[in-house]
């Protein structure tokens, strides 16, 4: 982002400018011009100052937007059972370039266990999916163990964890309830 003061009617000629900007260091100069560190919303303030003491103040917004991809999920079958079994499903969604292949990173939580009260289709492997390129969603299934005790409904929460190789959209979180009786 670059930036520059103006005044009209004011002459900046002797005038001090501090810069400030969100997650930047304060800079000194004419112009100010840094690479944010985040995207999204972002504010530049600017300060001059001449040596008989006057002052001007300016602020701006705007945005900034990296070429990465936004990942988001669902739960696309929120409701599992253990009577079937009927299993959940979570959906992971991507916007932007699907040109490359993408690893999504998530942790579960929730009153369910995945040891004891659900299993993925793939097993006990990582917490990651692969999206492939292409792609611009994939599935992960979650099947209740039948256990044949009663527990009531329990929840499998999944949440997006973050990644540099991609950015967190929302929702970054999705629920499925496992109940005991058939859907």
């Amino acid at each position: 982002m670059n930036a520059t003061l103006q005044a009209p009617g004011l002459d900046l000629t002797g005038s001090r400018i501090v810069w400030e900007a969100r997650d930047q260091e304060p800079h000194y100069g004419s112009t100010f011009t840094f690479t944010p560190t985040n995207s999204g919303s972002q504010w530049i303030e600017a300060e001059a100052q001449w040596p008989d003491g006057r002052r001007i103040f300016a602020v701006t917004d705007g945005s900034a937007t990296n070429t990465l991809p936004t990942v988001t999920v669902a739960a696309t079958t929120a409701t599992a059972s253990e009577q079937g079994p009927v299993p959940g499903v979570f959906t992971f969604t991507r916007t932007g370039s699907t040109t490359a292949p993408l690893t999504i990173n998530y942790q579960f939580s929730g009153t369910a266990s995945k040891w004891t009260d659900y299993r993925r289709a793939q097993g006990d492997m990582p917490e990651t999916i692969s999206m492939p390129a292409g792609a611009s969603s994939a599935t992960l299934t979650i099947y209740p163990v039948v256990d044949n005790i009663p527990e009531g409904p329990q929840t499998a929460i999944l949440t997006l964890s973050p990644n540099a190789a991609y950015n967190l959209g929302q929702p970054k979180s999705a629920t499925v309830t496992i109940v005991e009786t058939p859907l």
